[in-house]
């Protein structure tokens, strides 16, 4: 879930979630539309207040699938292990291999739910 779904995910307006979080609204959106950057501290306090994983802000493709919200089946560590990587490999970092030996391996044992 990208930064700026939380308050319809919750049904609330930014306005009511900035001040659940005790941030003005500008900060709240200054966030949401990325002129600041995801802190651990800032996104921390958004999942504490909107009941989400930091996973889910962090890696929110990983929780596309079906298993998205049960983290005793593998798909959701796969998905989460591959989206990691993948994110790895966008800030250059060499991690190819690990990610296609994790796609190949996934795909040997899930095949109805890893593409």
């Amino acid at each position: 879930m990208q930064i700026y779904e939380i308050p319809a995910y919750l049904g609330i307006t930014a306005s009511h979630l900035a001040d659940l979080m005790g941030v003005s609204r500008q900060v709240l959106n200054d966030y949401t539309r990325g002129r600041r950057g995801k802190t651990s501290a800032f996104v921390q306090k958004i999942c504490d207040v909107a009941g989400l994983h930091r996973e889910e802000v962090f890696f929110p493709d990983a929780f596309d699938h079906p298993y998205a919200c049960d983290s005793d089946h593998p798909a959701y560590w796969v998905s989460l292990a591959i989206e990691a990587l993948d994110e790895a490999m966008k800030r250059s970092l060499d991690c190819y291999d690990e990610a296609e030996a994790i796609r190949g391996k996934a795909a040997a044992m899930l095949p109805d739910i890893i593409d």
